[in-house]
C-alpha cells in the first residue's frame, strides 16, 4: 500500500447494504501500514477515526504513527464517513434514521468475513465524532477494546438517543468497563470544557 493513500473496503457487501440509507457515505476508507499487509493484517488492531461534524474521511488521521510502526502487532486505519458530514448521535434531525451502530458492527463483521480479521478494536473521535466514541464506550455491544473521546459533551441525559440499539449515553451496571481517555481544553468555545448546557438544550 502506498504510504500516501488510503484504499476503499470493497471486497466486502457494505455499500450493497448501506447505500441506499447512507448514500455516498457507504463508502469506508483503510490505511494498512506494511506491517499490516497480508497474514499480519489478520491480528493486527483496528483504529477507527470518527471526524467531527463538517468532516470527512478524507484525511488519514494519524498516519504517520501508523506507517512508523516498528515490530510487533501494528493498527489499521478504519475511516468511515458520516451521513451528511455527521454522525447520528441524537440531535441531528437531517439524518434521524441512520443507524451508526449497525454500520460498525457491519464493518467489523466484514472484516472478520472477508479477511479472518480477529484482533482488537479502538476508537478515537473528535467533537461529533467523539459523542459517537463516547457511547461506543458505555454500548457494550460495540465490542470495543478502548477508546478516546476529543472536544466532546459528556452526556448526563437523555439516557437514549439516536438510532437502533446501541444508542445509550451512560453507563449501566451491563456496561463492561474499557480504558477511555477524554480530552478537552478551556479554550473550546463550542462545547464547555466545565459543563453546563449545550446549544441550548
Amino acid at each position: 500500500n502506498n504510504k500516501n493513500e488510503m484504499q476503499i473496503l470493497c471486497e466486502s457487501n457494505i455499500c450493497e447494504n448501506f447505500q441506499s440509507t447512507r448514500g455516498d457515505a457507504c463508502r469506508v476508507k483503510m490505511d494498512i501500514p506494511r506491517i499490516c499487509a497480508g497474514e499480519a493484517g489478520k491480528s493486527c488492531s483496528l483504529l477507527f477515526f470518527f471526524h467531527g461534524a463538517g468532516g470527512n474521511n478524507n484525511r488519514a488521521y494519524f498516519k504517520d504513527q501508523l506507517h512508523d510502526q516498528g515490530s510487533g502487532k501494528g493498527f489499521i486505519g478504519i475511516y468511515p464517513q458520516g451521513v451528511d458530514n455527521q454522525w447520528n448521535t441524537g440531535s441531528q434531525g437531517s439524518i434521524a434514521q441512520i443507524d451508526e451502530g449497525l454500520l460498525v458492527e457491519a464493518l467489523v463483521s466484514s472484516l472478520e468475513q472477508y479477511y479472518n480479521w480477529n484482533g482488537f478494536k479502538f476508537s478515537v473521535g473528535f467533537s461529533n465524532g467523539a459523542a459517537q466514541t463516547n457511547r461506543m464506550a458505555v454500548n457494550s455491544g460495540y465490542g470495543f477494546d478502548g477508546v478516546v473521546a476529543s472536544a466532546t459533551q459528556l452526556i448526563s441525559s437523555p439516557s437514549t438517543s439516536g438510532a437502533g440499539n446501541l444508542n445509550q449515553n451512560t453507563i449501566t451496571e451491563q456496561t463492561r468497563p474499557i480504558p477511555y481517555l477524554s480530552l478537552h481544553g478551556s479554550a473550546d468555545t463550542v462545547i464547555p470544557a466545565n459543563g453546563g448546557e449545550l446549544f441550548n438544550t
